[in-house]
């Protein structure tokens, strides 16, 4: 688990010995929040804990939870809804979440469907970069056949909406901003035996046929 989290982190930044709780779900950085997932994809099979982290809408929507220890007023979970809300007033428009002067854009095929991917900012984390932020969708499953986790695979950038406050665990529903090209992705990942298209991987991730 923490070294795949270190794996991506260390690929994708150029500061070296990184520190970050490697049991948080949630990574933030100060022009990036990461959502780290697990999905189950045995829908036969409740999570042991009741709160299981799904994919609804043929992919396009998710539904997370919080950890134990995070609540409606917590900092991260404040910050993910205003960073997810304001990714999604800007969808709304049509419009591209772009990244100010905190961020730079480098092209890669390992981490982003799109071919750019937001690098991430490592620095003290202001107020007012909130809004130039963007919520990255990091998953993995565990696979019944090598009975191991798969590699973490990027899915693109979330938007907010709605969350559960009330719920035992945090609840959020996000829609992933990039479907359309996250399902006709044709770039090389690292499925846990070899490499695959990003597209097969996803639909094989949350149960579906392409």
């Amino acid at each position: 688990h923490h070294s795949d989290k270190l794996r991506v982190t260390s690929s994708l930044s150029s500061t070296k010995n990184l520190s970050f709780n490697k049991y948080c779900g949630v990574q933030e950085w100060k022009n990036a929040i990461y959502l780290w997932v697990n999905i189950d994809n045995d829908a036969s099979k409740p999570s042991s804990s009741g709160y299981t982290n799904v994919f609804s809408k043929r992919g396009r929507h998710m539904t997370w939870y919080g950890g134990s220890k995070m609540r409606e007023d917590s900092p991260i979970i404040q910050k993910l809804i205003r960073v997810g809300k304001k990714a999604a007033s800007l969808a709304v428009g049509n419009s591209t979440v772009e990244n100010t002067a905190t961020a730079t854009t480098e092209a890669t095929s390992s981490c982003s469907p799109s071919d750019e991917i937001i690098r991430i900012s490592v620095g003290e984390k202001e107020q007012d970069e909130d809004a130039d932020a963007s919520i990255l969708l990091w998953c993995r499953t565990f696979d019944a056949q090598t009975k191991r986790l798969t590699p973490y695979t990027c899915f693109g950038r979330l938007s907010y909406v709605k969350h559960d406050g009330n719920s035992h665990l945090v609840a959020f529903d996000w829609n992933l901003l990039d479907y359309d090209e996250i399902v006709v992705g044709e770039d090389d990942v690292n499925d846990g035996e070899g490499t695959t298209k990003r597209g097969s991987l996803f639909f094989s991730m949350i149960g579906e046929d392409e």
